[in-house]
């Protein structure tokens, strides 16, 4: 699809991550929250792995493993509580539900099998008008 110069084509993502008709934009907090969960439950799951490294061959690179896997873990996390927060104040998700999202964050797989219901949650949601500032 061709765009008029001077425009950008809108680019928006269904509920379930894919680029489609009627979809959130991608600055929805609700997309990216499913995208930080996700994304963080990963590096937890990477972070395990260095930590099998470390202590099963107890050599030094699985000190550096530990350390830069931990690191990227731990702005993830951030970032996920970022997302939780913006959930919250931008589109009023019930506490109950963003307290089971970030629960399940502290286990290992639990946030992919929360991802399994994040369509369901966005497609109930109200839709999304943008920030306050005017941003979409």
């Amino acid at each position: 699809m061709l765009a008029l110069p001077g425009s950008e084509p809108s680019r928006t993502l269904a509920p379930n991550g894919r680029l489609g008709h009627g979809a959130q934009p991608m600055t929805d907090p609700l997309v990216l929250l499913r995208r930080a969960t996700f994304v963080e439950a990963l590096s937890f799951v990477l972070l395990l792995g260095a930590m099998g490294v470390k202590y099963g061959t107890q050599m030094p690179v699985g000190v550096l493993l530990v350390r830069i896997t931990g690191s990227i873990h731990g702005a993830l996390f951030f970032w996920l509580a970022w997302c939780l927060s913006r959930a919250l104040t931008e589109r009023q998700w019930p506490v109950a539900r963003l307290a089971t999202i970030f629960v399940a964050s502290l286990v290992p797989i639990v946030p992919f099998f929360i991802d399994r219901r994040f369509p369901a949650w966005i497609a109930a949601s109200p839709q999304w008008r943008g920030a306050v500032d005017g941003r979409a």
